[in-house]
């Protein structure tokens, strides 16, 4: 059995580290942006030098409407203060493609949360306030199973920055996310089926 005393200090390194990565968050810190696995990833070809994507990237980040910095390695994208989300990160690289350069998308979701289950996990296996704790768990679960949806129709399409980035070649599903380069418009995805709007 853990003894509750090491159960709090975890709880409050835990605590200590979401308030370091929420710093590292709202400042757009670019490795911070590209640490660990991408939980949703898209890559989107253009028909344009790595330049020309940089700075149309640059030109449709207005349109978008969310809040982002450029770095050496592409830009980290994320929504207005005012609009935290549970699944917050995004990367946008710009690197070399077959047709011209070639737009990596990546989300990623808050680190330091996804500690914080084992650490209830254990906590209620152990027997130490069970019932705080498999709520606590429960809690978080389900807040990460209704808004990973809820986030990807955000995120995952991005409508305003496809069509923002529509002349220099990007032609993305609005449905899965698949790349459409060079297909014709209003053609269905190969992917899901779903006809995309002209």
């Amino acid at each position: 059995m853990i003894p509750f005393s090491v159960l709090i200090a975890i709880s409050l390194a835990l605590i200590a580290l979401l308030l370091v990565e929420s710093v590292l968050y709202l400042a757009r810190t670019g490795w911070y942006y590209r640490l660990g696995p991408a939980l949703h990833a898209e890559r989107w070809q253009t028909e344009v030098s790595l330049d020309a994507a940089r700075a149309a990237v640059r030109d449709a980040m207005p349109l978008a409407k969310l809040s982002y910095r450029e770095d050496d390695r592409g830009f980290c994208l994320r929504r207005h203060w005012a609009a935290m989300s549970a699944w917050p990160r995004i990367s946008l690289r710009v690197e070399p493609g077959p047709d011209g350069a070639m737009l990596a998308y990546e989300v990623r979701p808050f680190i330091t949360m996804a500690a914080f289950v084992p650490v209830f996990v254990v906590a209620a296996a152990s027997g130490i306030m069970l019932a705080f704790f498999t709520v606590n768990i429960a809690v978080i679960a389900g807040i990460y199973l209704v808004f990973w949806p809820l986030e990807l129709r955000t995120f995952g399409r991005l409508a305003r920055l496809h069509d923002a980035l529509a002349p220099i070649g990007v032609h993305v599903c609005r449905a899965c996310g698949y790349d459409l380069f060079r297909q014709p418009r209003g053609q269905a995805c190969p992917e899901c089926g779903r006809h995309a709007p002209p």
